[in-house]
């Protein structure tokens, strides 16, 4: 049975997906939310974060486990 839990990567960048509020995401979900966006057809702002505000964000993506 495969559950979901968050990603535990450190958090690299924020972005607004259309209709929601502000999250956070890792380096790897990021590109992969930047190639989703581009499939459908829609730019979505990726804004890297400064180093200080790394500190107690976290990816808010979710990953399956096994």
């Amino acid at each position: 049975m495969n559950e979901e839990k968050l990603c535990e990567n450190i958090v690299y960048a924020r972005f607004t997906w259309p209709g929601n509020d502000e999250k956070y995401v890792c380096l790897m979900h990021s590109l992969k939310l930047a190639k989703l966006a581009e499939i459908m057809g829609f730019y979505l702002q990726i804004i890297p974060l400064k180093l200080d505000e790394i500190e107690d964000k976290h990816c808010n993506q979710y990953v399956k486990t096994s």
